[in-house]
């Protein structure tokens, strides 16, 4: 025993050992130690800190939030300002063809008036009330005929806008769910690991691009709206420019039967 402690005293631990056995039989003393352990069991680099992205996620996520509800909202106020254009234009079309009608009803009631009043024979004025019913027939077939590629063009092109409108709003709520789901993972993470502030934001930046770039893949696909309805109106024309053969042919034969009744004469 005397050479063991000759040997502590030689490599100076005699009096740290000393020191320590009157500090550990101290009530004080004890409490010290134990703090002392506590702190070397638990070094402070591994103490959880939330890391600072953690902390401003719920502000910077309530931004995209609403930048996205913001777009959304000016979608369809964009929509909204299209129908009513497209309203107002057809009013405007059906006030100027029912003026048009009108005026042109008024000159061809003068137009009859004037060639019964031509008429001397009972042939010619006969040949006057069939070539007025004749004109009258043709002007409303040829109406008939407007009013029909008028009313198929302008519903073709409400279903071609409402269904690109039905797609767009589909793209945007699968492009908001996936921007809500990056958002939701990128909280439970915080809540979980707040410390791992990094690799959290790399986790979301990476959802979030690619639900932005699957959104603007859809939307360049979703191209055909226009060429659509020019093609609607490419067939309303052509139902008009028929409908126009149709009544020049049948004004040029009525003239021609007007003509024989008034022995040939330029009506």
């Amino acid at each position: 025993m005397k050479t063991i402690f000759n040997f502590l005293n030689k490599i100076g631990l005699v009096g740290s050992l000393f020191a320590v056995t009157t500090l550990a039989m101290s009530p004080l003393g004890a409490s010290a130690i134990s703090a002392r352990a506590s702190e070397v069991a638990t070094p402070k680099s591994a103490v959880s800190k939330t890391s600072p992205f953690c902390t401003n996620l719920i502000n910077e996520t309530s931004n995209v939030t609403s930048k996205l509800n913001n777009l959304i909202s000016n979608a369809n106020q964009s929509w909204s300002n299209n129908d009513q254009r497209w309203n107002t234009l057809w009013q405007k079309v059906d006030t100027t063809v029912a003026s048009d009608r009108s005026k042109a009803d008024t000159e061809r009631s003068q137009e009859f008036v004037k060639l019964q009043a031509r008429a001397k024979t009972s042939t010619q004025k006969t040949a006057v009330q069939t070539y007025s019913a004749s004109v009258i027939n043709a002007v409303t077939v040829r109406r008939a005929a407007y009013d029909a590629a008028r009313h198929t063009f302008r519903e073709g092109v409400l279903a071609t806008i409402n269904t690109r409108k039905e797609t767009v709003t589909s793209q945007f709520s699968s492009f908001q769910g996936s921007v809500n789901s990056a958002i939701q993972t990128a909280q439970s993470s915080c809540s979980s690991t707040p410390n791992d502030g990094s690799a959290i934001r790399t986790t979301l930046q990476t959802s979030l691009k690619a639900a932005r770039e699957t959104f603007q893949s859809d939307r360049k696909s979703d191209t055909t709206t226009n060429s659509q309805i020019h093609e609607l109106a490419i067939t309303r024309n052509a139902a008009f420019k028929a409908a126009d053969q149709t009544f020049q042919n049948s004004i040029t034969s009525a003239r021609q039967s007007l003509e024989k009744a008034f022995s040939g004469s330029s009506i």
